[in-house]
């Protein structure tokens, strides 16, 4: 039976406050609010079975999406890869992949930076506008050349392991120890085929992107591409602990590791209340020790839980044998996550307590909170004042001049990816990337695969590289 064939059956069932009618389940997801929700795809996998299965605005089958920061949990995975054949392990510090890090730094372990507690001080938010944010001069700016030395030259806040806080940094700092133990003990092209040869082949997956930074360093923040049916594959795994048709992946306590709660998440701030979290990986789970409820309570807590930048998610059920993948372009709060999900479960006959979407939706967790740095972030008291090497902090900042310049790096570097990784057309691409600024010069090659953007008196690039590869920003002129 099909996902809608079960709605049109059982949605109506529950005595909680009456939803929208289950017929209505598409019209939600896919065309209710054209201007925030804007659905790429749905896949629903059940006890192996694709049950469910849309496309919209452009995608297909066959077309390869960004994962944004799911990407943060393949990775994990693909660390786990690593760590059951020896090539890392949790308890390792920096200090045995990275050279020059000042004493606070050397201590950080590959767990700390897993679980986001390295403490160093990187500015995830975007509430104080791109200029000042560090995921921003990372992806976009001077840190993009080498994602890791950019984030371990900054500030170091807090005792590693201490505090979560969501932090794109660290995920790009545990790919690059990967990158440094890979490399001394294979080689340098090991570690370019690693998640390929190691990860997304034995799934099946011949046809994977896994965008780099300019020293070649995967951007496990943000940047890789699947398919739909990929990603839900990607969450089987999950779905199974890390076994896929009788290939182990990664080992059964580091499957445990993952689902656990970072032990730097203590319930104690607004910020860590919005959703618990394990090893790059989102947990449903109340914990009632530390005031902590479920943050989706239309699913059962067992869920895991991949988030992505505009909607993107990827929601395991293990008790109900489901994975669900939805990709997304969203804009604004974008889609009701809990809500959507109730849809889902009741179109298979569950009934759970149902939010309405009044709020269309919670937003990426943490990402947005400055709980943490009111708290914490005092300057006079940063356990180092970053550097590597004796090198200043490589901490950009800049005024609003500096704004046509990341624009200009977000259009070039985003639609290069959207229309040579992604195979979209020029027309989406350019209205993916649009963000309310204009374009003042605009021109992609397609025999080269290179995107240049002009706004004022800025002007960046980028170009396509290889399948395996995507595109990459070009340094600044």
């Amino acid at each position: 039976m099909t996902l809608l064939a079960a709605l049109s059956i059982t949605g109506c069932q529950s005595t909680q406050p009456k939803p929208p009618a289950p017929e209505n389940f598409e019209h939600y997801a896919f065309d209710e609010f054209p201007d925030r929700v804007r659905t790429d795809a749905i896949v629903v996998v059940q006890d192996g079975s694709v049950i469910y299965e849309r496309y919209a605005r452009g995608y297909t089958a066959e077309s390869k999406h960004i994962s944004w920061s799911m990407a943060k949990t393949i990775s994990a995975a693909i660390i786990g890869v690593a760590a059951k054949e020896n090539l890392i392990k949790l308890d390792d510090t920096l200090d045995q992949f990275f050279t020059g890090l000042t004493p606070q730094k050397s201590k950080i372990k590959i767990r700390d930076l897993l679980n986001m507690a390295s403490g160093i001080d990187f500015n995830e938010s975007y509430d104080d506008g791109p200029v000042a944010s560090d995921a921003v001069a990372m992806l976009y700016r001077d840190g993009q050349q080498n994602m890791p030395r950019f984030v371990l030259s900054l500030p170091q806040l807090l005792e590693p392991g201490t505090r979560f806080y969501y932090s794109s940094g660290d995920s790009n700092v545990t790919m690059g120890a990967l990158h440094a133990a890979v490399a001394k003990k294979l080689s340098e092209d090991a570690y370019a085929q690693y998640p390929f040869e190691k990860f997304f082949a034995p799934l099946g997956i011949q046809n994977a992107t896994f965008e780099r930074d300019g020293s070649g360093n995967f951007a496990s923040s943000s940047y890789a591409f699947l398919t739909a049916r990929q990603y839900a594959r990607v969450g089987e795994l999950f779905l199974n602990h890390g076994q896929y048709q009788g290939h182990a992946f990664f080992s059964p306590e580091w499957f445990t590791f993952m689902t656990t709660l970072s032990p730097g998440f203590s319930g104690a701030d607004p910020s860590d209340k919005k959703q618990p979290f394990g090893a790059q990986l989102w947990l449903n789970r109340s914990y009632p020790e530390k005031d902590i409820t479920s943050p989706y309570p239309s699913i059962p807590e067992d869920a895991l839980i991949f988030l992505g930048y505009s909607g993107q998610m990827v929601v395991i059920v293990p008790s109900e044998k489901l994975v669900v993948l939805r990709l997304a372009d969203d804009r604004g709060r974008g889609i009701h996550r809990d809500y959507f999900l109730s849809l889902i479960l009741r179109g298979l006959g569950k009934t759970f307590p149902t939010l309405h979407p009044l709020a269309y939706d919670q937003g990426e967790p943490n990402e947005s909170d400055h709980a943490y740095r009111k708290l914490f972030r005092d300057p006079n008291t940063n356990l180092d004042q970053g550097g590597i090497a004796g090198e200043p902090s490589k901490r950009v900042g800049g005024t609003l001049f500096s704004m046509p310049g990341i624009g200009a790096a977000f259009a070039a570097k985003e639609y290069c990816s959207c229309h040579f990784v992604s195979g979209q057309s020029h027309d989406l691409c350019k209205e993916s990337v649009y963000r309310g600024v204009p374009f003042f010069g605009f021109s992609v090659d397609e025999q080269k695969r290179t995107v240049k953007v002009s706004i004022l008196f800025s002007n960046r690039s980028a170009h396509w590289v290889s399948p395996e590869f995507g595109c990459v920003l070009d340094s600044q002129n």
